[in-house]
């Protein structure tokens, strides 16, 4: 655990699971979508993966379950050794894949829970599915950046502490996968583990 401060922890995927993404995102161009903001400091191309479609990222999830636990323990509990209260986790929402052409990026500074319908989520989790030069994420309070390298797995808590935009690249294609941890009821996450 290296950021004790800022709570963003960048971990390494292998470039052989990005690319199952980008496969996944070319193979459905059907379901692709474009995302505009009024103000147009979000433009972009979605793919929205739903939770039945998470199969097809066995390889990604497998390896990804182990370094949230790792995250929740180095950061929840305690390292005297007292347990502390803490709720199960699961990954309920849909996730996206996104394309951002050169010069579109998500320039909107925002956290991932605003609304009443986001209050499940307690982290969240991006995949850089690309090299692009100049390019990548930055956090407003920590003043902390990533750099958008292929196979970089940031997580960070998802509240109003951790507000965030994206850096686009002028030159360069950007792609990502992004989703949310959420918090259930300790109920759900035996039905959901034993349905995994």
């Amino acid at each position: 655990m290296s950021n004790l401060t800022n709570f963003i922890e960048e971990y390494t995927i292998s470039d052989s699971i990005c690319d199952e993404f980008l496969d996944y995102y070319h193979a459905n161009k059907d379901e692709q979508y474009k995302v505009t903001s009024p103000d147009e400091s979000i433009t972009a191309t979605y793919l929205t993966v739903g939770p039945k479609d998470y199969k097809v990222f066995d390889n990604f999830f497998s390896d990804f379950v182990k370094k949230v636990d790792g995250y929740v323990e180095d950061y929840i509990f305690s390292k005297q050794g007292e347990q502390r209260s803490f709720g199960s986790w699961a990954l309920v929402e849909p996730f996206n894949i996104q394309h951002y052409a050169p010069g579109q990026g998500y320039g909107a500074v925002h956290c991932e829970r605003q609304t009443f319908d986001d209050g499940p989520r307690f982290l969240v989790w991006m995949l850089y599915l690309s090299d692009t030069p100049n390019a990548g994420t930055k956090w407003i309070h920590q003043d902390h950046t990533t750099e958008c390298k292929k196979g970089s797995l940031v997580i960070w808590p998802s509240d109003f502490t951790h507000l965030h935009t994206g850096i686009p690249s002028m030159n360069d294609d950007k792609y990502i996968a992004t989703g949310w941890v959420n918090m259930i009821p300790d109920e759900a996450a035996t039905n959901w583990m034993n349905a995994a």
